[in-house]
């Protein structure tokens, strides 16, 4: 798994208890759902009007700050 290869022992447990702990709510089962057809609206509004980044621009640089 990803999180074993990146994190330590530690992180990787309590990722683990997060996990467990999220798939035992229902209402987080229930919310799984809802987030699926969010990001895929996102995915689809994206694809009409891409969003490309300004790196050189004052706005950009300034919410780097």
């Amino acid at each position: 798994m990803l999180i074993e290869a990146v994190f330590d022992p530690v992180i990787e447990q309590g990722w683990h208890m997060h996990h467990k702990h999220m798939v035992l709510d229902k209402d987080f089962l229930n919310w799984g759902p809802a987030r699926h057809v969010h990001n895929k609206i996102l995915q689809t509004c994206f694809m009409l009007k891409p969003f490309i980044l300004d790196m050189s621009s004052p706005a950009y640089e300034k919410n780097m700050l």
